[in-house]
């Protein structure tokens, strides 16, 4: 906020007849119809904003990230030319055993993990889709949680397909019922996305609230 007259927002200093005299330099509190609505509304809907933000961040803070050490996600994502896919998932795999007795209960704790996290932010979306003023951020935000929540099924799903291969005790039906949580939640995830562009469209993008002592949103 800006020095000097920024600060006396929503206050008026009145001079008085002597009629209405008060004590030398009255200052009298003026309620601007709308002010503290607003006020109060652009206070929530920068907590729902945090929320959400705060939500995908923990999800984009995969558990292999500790494990595998630096430019792992790179690899993942393809980024980087030379290390594939399945060498990221190797890597992963190898880190795991490594530094874990039971490798397959780690990378199930990891999966439950972000599982976890996913679903975190399916349910702080559906607040978002319900909030005062959604914004088009909003919507980015939940899509790349739904990347990041694919990410997550490819990886544990294709560590523990490794896993089994080496010899470790995976049961198929461990194996399926990873993947189909992490399908229901991504498709609950897209869901949510598509409910959020529908509330920012009905809000018509607006990034402002009425100004006081007005009844329209500016854009």
């Amino acid at each position: 906020m800006r020095e000097g007259k920024g600060r006396s927002l929503g206050r008026l200093l009145i001079t008085l007849s002597p009629v209405f005299a008060l004590s030398a330099c009255a200052s009298v509190k003026v309620a601007v119809p709308g002010y503290e609505t607003n006020k109060t509304a652009l206070s929530r809907a920068a907590s729902e904003h945090l929320a959400l933000k705060a939500a995908t961040e923990e999800l984009a803070d995969h558990p292999w990230q500790d494990v595998s050490g630096s430019g792992f996600v790179s690899f993942v994502f393809g980024t980087d030319a030379e290390i594939g896919r399945q060498a990221a998932i190797d890597a992963y795999v190898d880190a795991i055993q490594i530094s874990h007795e039971d490798p397959v209960e780690a990378v199930v704790m990891d999966a439950d993990k972000s599982l976890s996290d996913a679903r975190r932010v399916v349910e702080v979306s559906r607040q978002t889709a319900d909030a005062i003023l959604p914004l088009p951020a909003d919507i980015a935000a939940v899509e790349r949680a739904i990347g990041d929540a694919r990410l997550c099924r490819r990886l544990y799903v294709s560590s523990l397909e490794v896993l089994e291969r080496e010899g470790a005790d995976v049961s198929p039906a461990l194996i399926r019922d990873l993947r189909d949580a992490y399908s229901q939640t991504i498709s609950d995830l897209s869901q949510m996305a598509d409910l959020v562009a529908l509330r920012v469209a009905e809000t018509g993008d607006r990034t402002v609230y009425a100004q006081p002592g007005t009844t329209s949103g500016q854009r």
